[in-house]
């Protein structure tokens, strides 16, 4: 098979390469429900049923599953790296959560010997960089090929356009490939995640690889045309 041809291959596989991740969700569930109690004046359980109900809003408005820091950035005005920071201190052992997964190491040096790559991820700088270096894919995405929520403060944007810079909208997606320099029809998302991934990436013209499990991921070399 032909090696097809793309500038650049942008991933999130976050729910593929560490599904074990119920302690990491409860993390982000547990940091945003302090931060509203702490702006609101309320209690801790009262911040968890304030931020679980606009979810839950922000979910059907989006016609999509909405994040709790997409929720939280969009509801309240809360400082994105005190968010990230909390976050991360409420993951602890990472090696009780995430196995390294050594035929998806593999498979990302056969991709990023070939393509150049970049990670988009809705996770923060903090417990991503953390994840990146458990897992052992941080050579292949340094902190200049990363874009997490984290990056959006460093933006020069109006606090109204900050959800549009969180999956599924779309402006996360063009800032990448404007710095990048490479036109839509020359980029592949990689991703496992329909609402989030694959459907914004198509409506702006992007090809796409739907990965629902970590055989999917695994076969990504052969589907690029690098092996065969």
């Amino acid at each position: 098979m032909r090696k097809k041809d793309f500038e650049l291959l942008i991933f999130d596989l976050d729910g593929t390469l560490y599904p074990e991740k119920e302690q990491i969700t409860r993390a982000f569930i547990n940091a945003a429900a302090t931060m509203v109690s702490q702006v609101e004046k309320i209690s801790q359980k009262q911040g968890r049923e304030k931020i679980e109900e606009e979810k839950q809003k922000l979910g059907e408005k989006i016609a999509g599953n909405a994040t709790y820091s997409l929720t939280l950035l969009t509801h309240w005005k809360v400082d994105i790296e005190e968010y990230a920071k909390a976050v991360s201190n409420n993951v602890k052992d990472l090696s009780k959560i995430i196995r390294k997964d050594q035929y998806a190491i593999q498979t990302m040096h056969k991709i990023a010997a070939t393509y150049p790559v970049f990670l988009y991820t809705t996770n923060n700088r903090f417990l991503g960089a953390r994840i990146l270096d458990h897992i052992q894919m941080a050579e292949f995405f340094p902190k200049d090929r990363r874009f997490t929520i984290s990056s959006i403060k460093d933006l020069d944007i109006e606090r109204s356009d900050i959800k549009d810079f969180i999956k599924p909208g779309k402006e996360g997606f063009k800032y990448i490939t404007d710095r990048e320099g490479v036109n839509f029809d020359q980029v592949l998302m990689v991703g496992d995640s329909q609402t989030a991934d694959i459907r914004p990436a198509e409506k702006l013209g992007m090809q796409t690889y739907h990965v629902s499990s970590r055989p999917d991921f695994y076969n990504l070399p052969s589907w690029l045309g690098l092996e065969g």
